[in-house]
């Protein structure tokens, strides 16, 4: 019993010395693994922070490349805008010369017609009724008045018993604006009657209606119509491959006499200039001419 007391008193101070190194080994462990977690932490906000930063400059290297391609699309907007706006100069410059040429033009025919002679009664003519105030009815009545205004020759509407050919001066041939009409509708000779011109030589139907679509022609291109004009034209070479060479030529004269008034009122009206100027030398150009040159 001695002995076993002497041992546990003898290895008492070993058993705390080995306790005591447990703790302190425990203690350090723990305060180890404390640190670890430390470091471990503060990695971990490292990296969030690098995350950040990344994302940061990723966003900013993606604004200035649109920067950069908005800024290429405006210098190319640019670019182009400058080169329409030159072009426009261009051609702004282009259409005021070619503005100055016909102006110049414009008064250089215009000095040329003032220094013609005009028959004065064209201009009695031209003051006293507008061509807006024109008959344009198909029956008989309308379309008799219609060619004696348009043409303003004499003639006269006679029974077919009478001579193809009639003394000029007889009672019968008086202007068209006191004759009795006696035909039937629809047809300004009728069945019973024919025309005769100034001169007293019968008008054959067909030339009548060729000089109707004629003057229908001429003065709806001469009221402003664009379309007549290509009209007036074919209705001219029309006409004078049916009709009387000295009736054509009646005809032409009227026609550029009335152009030419046209032309003059047009000159005093500039609210009518481009309605009915450019008509009135397009009727001048083409009448310019004896028929077989149109």
């Amino acid at each position: 019993m001695s002995d076993t007391s002497t041992d546990s008193a003898t290895h008492e101070p070993l058993r705390a010395v080995i306790a005591d190194a447990a703790a302190a080994d425990a203690h350090w462990s723990e305060s180890q693994h404390e640190l670890i977690n430390g470091v471990e932490e503060t990695l971990r906000q490292l990296e969030e922070q690098i995350g950040r930063i990344a994302e940061g400059e990723s966003a900013e290297e993606q604004r200035r490349h649109e920067a950069d391609a908005h800024r290429r699309r405006l210098e190319h907007d640019l670019k182009l805008a400058r080169t329409r706006v030159h072009d426009l100069e261009e051609a702004l410059q282009q259409r005021t010369e070619e503005l100055l040429k016909a102006q110049a033009a414009n008064n250089a025919l215009a000095a040329e017609l003032q220094a013609a002679e005009i028959d004065p009664s064209d201009e009695v003519a031209e003051s006293s009724a507008s061509p807006a105030e024109e008959p344009h009815g198909d029956d008989e009545a309308s379309v008799t008045e219609r060619f004696a205004k348009l043409r303003g020759d004499k003639m006269s509407i006679v029974p077919y018993a009478t001579p193809a050919r009639v003394d000029p001066k007889s009672p019968m041939v008086a202007t068209s604006d006191n004759l009795i009409h006696t035909a039937h509708p629809g047809s300004p000779a009728g069945a019973v009657c024919h025309v005769v011109s100034a001169d007293g030589r019968a008008i054959p139907e067909r030339s009548l209606e060729e000089i109707e679509r004629l003057d229908d022609t001429v003065f709806a291109a001469l009221a402003g119509d664009p379309g007549a004009l290509d009209a007036a034209a074919v209705a001219w070479r029309q006409a004078h491959q049916a009709v009387d060479r000295r009736l054509l030529d009646e005809a032409r004269t009227h026609y550029v006499r009335r152009a030419r008034s046209r032309w003059r009122r047009a000159q005093r009206k500039p609210e009518e200039r481009i309605a009915h100027a450019f008509a009135a030398l397009e009727i001048l150009g083409l009448f310019g001419e004896r028929p077989e040159a149109a």
